[in-house]
């Protein structure tokens, strides 16, 4: 038997993120993340449905500390979607329900 590790979270870029959380999750309208940056960066993710299409790219200047980035979810249909980072290291992901 093999053991696979499952990501839980948004990866860290150039271990420069502290934190990412979302909320509120699931959600009936539009949510939010919550990043804790180290330093001034920009940083893109992505929003995939449930069969990994691509529905949403962000790019966004992060100031160091805490930075509150809205997302734009009211045309989603319900349904389980990804938030993945883009960067060179990224292929984590945090999941994120939509029920209205």
């Amino acid at each position: 038997f093999m053991k696979e590790e499952v990501p839980v979270g948004i990866s860290s870029i150039e271990n420069s993120i502290n934190s990412v959380s979302l909320y509120p999750n699931p959600s009936s309208g539009n949510s939010s993340l919550l990043i804790d940056a180290q330093k001034t960066q920009t940083v893109s993710f992505g929003i995939t449905n449930s069969i990994g299409t691509l529905v949403n790219v962000q790019t966004v200047s992060v100031k160091e500390g805490l930075n509150f980035i809205p997302l734009e979810t009211s045309q989603l249909s319900n349904g389980i979607y990804f938030i993945k980072d883009l960067s060179q290291t990224g292929s984590q992901a945090m999941k994120m329900v939509i029920a209205r």
